[in-house]
Formats: C-alpha cells, structure tokens, sequence
C-alpha cells in the first residue's frame, strides 16, 4: 500500500500509538509487539486487540511488507489458513483476510492473481479474502 496508506492504517486502525511510530522514525529501537524487519520501520508489522463499538473484542495484525510489493498476499493468506486451523474454524467464518493493493502493484504483479488462484485448492482456501485497491503513490515514495 502506499506509505501514507500503511502509516495511517498504523496508527488509526492496527493501534500503534503515534509516539512510537514518531521515535521510530527518529532511530529509536524497535518494540517488542512489532513484527518483521522491513526495509524501513514503517514496514514493520504489529498485532493488536481492538474492541469494536459493540464491545466485543477482535485481533488485527498487520503483516510485514516491503515497499511495493505484493509479495505479502501469499503470506497473508497462509497466516489466516494457519489461524483458522488452530481455531478449529473449518467453516472459514472467524478470520478474514485483506489485501490492499495499489493500482500498479494490483495489475504489474503476477503474485496478486497466483495468490487468487490458490483459493480454488481445498488446502488453501481461506473462505474468501477481501481485496481493496488503494489511490496511487502521491510519488513522493
């Protein structure tokens, strides 16, 4: 996604407080609940229990990327696999994938539709994935 998008997607959806974003930004080191090794700290993935407006409780985890890549999407699709098997959730209903892509990374990167086409195989199936298509680059990246 684009850095705007990701750092946004940070700290207004994941729950990564923005002093932390900030001090990493300045050299600071890296917390403990991040996770990844991006090329920039930006990059970095996090996990995060939120509480929606109905009080029920939901983990996010953002997963680790590097710059314009699409390559993640298999990733994020094993690690959904691998929590509904360990969750018993055989009908795919209490995890949900989400792909955001940018408009050059969606339709320039073949790993976007090999990854679509790993949801026909049983083993892979994740119950559907939700693939969201972000603004372009503001080519300052």
């Amino acid at each position: 996604m684009p850095h705007r998008g990701r750092l946004n997607t940070l700290v207004n959806v994941v729950g990564k407080p923005l002093e932390q974003l900030l001090c990493e930004f300045q050299g600071a080191g890296v917390a403990d609940d991040v996770e990844g090794s991006g090329d920039v700290k930006y990059h970095l993935g996090m996990s995060y229990q939120r509480r929606t407006r109905s009080g029920k409780d939901i983990h996010l985890s953002l997963m680790a990327n590097p710059s314009h890549s699409e390559a993640v999407n298999p990733l994020v699709e094993g690690k959904a696999r691998a929590k509904q098997h360990y969750m018993g959730d055989h009908d795919r209903k209490r995890v949900l994938p989400v792909l955001l892509h940018g408009d050059a990374a969606f339709s320039g990167q073949g790993v976007v539709f090999e990854t679509q086409a790993l949801s026909g195989l049983a083993d892979y199936n994740t119950g559907g994935s939700i693939q969201a298509r972000q603004s372009p680059c503001c080519g300052l990246c």
